[in-house]
This record gives structure tokens, C-alpha cells and sequence, in this order.
């Protein structure tokens, strides 16, 4: 089962290069997943139900069916 990262852009969010470097330093496999912060439909993307844990907030990883 592969990790999936849910990120913005890595330039403008320190948040998400946090997650990002996390993740490459574990030497797991994953999925990196680019969603575009600002964007004018980021109220509707933010909604999305592999969100909806964080609030519509990233990082985000999930591991199968657990996300954290």
C-alpha cells in the first residue's frame, strides 16, 4: 500500500515541505499530491473528502484508510 501526501507548493508553504522532507527522509514510498493554494476554486478543492480530516488544511498523508 503506497503513502499518499497530500501538498501545497513546496516554495510558498513551509508546512508542506515540512511534510514533504519528512516523508523522503523516512525512504518510504509515496505519492506526492499537488493541490494549488491559491487558486480561485481552492474554497471547492479544500472540501474534498480526502481533506476533510484535516479541516482542508496540508500537509496531509495517508497511510490506506488512516490519515494524519
Amino acid at each position: 500500500m503506497t503513502l499518499r501526501l497530500f501538498i501545497g507548493n513546496r516554495a510558498y508553504s513551509s508546512w508542506s515541505l515540512r511534510g514533504w522532507l519528512a516523508a523522503k527522509q523516512s525512504g518510504l514510498p509515496f505519492e506526492e499530491i499537488f493541490l494549488p493554494l491559491y487558486e480561485a476554486d481552492w474554497e471547492e478543492t479544500r472540501r474534498r473528502a480526502e481533506l476533510a480530516p484535516s479541516g482542508g488544511k496540508v500537509p496531509i498523508l495517508w497511510d490506506g484508510a488512516v490519515a494524519s
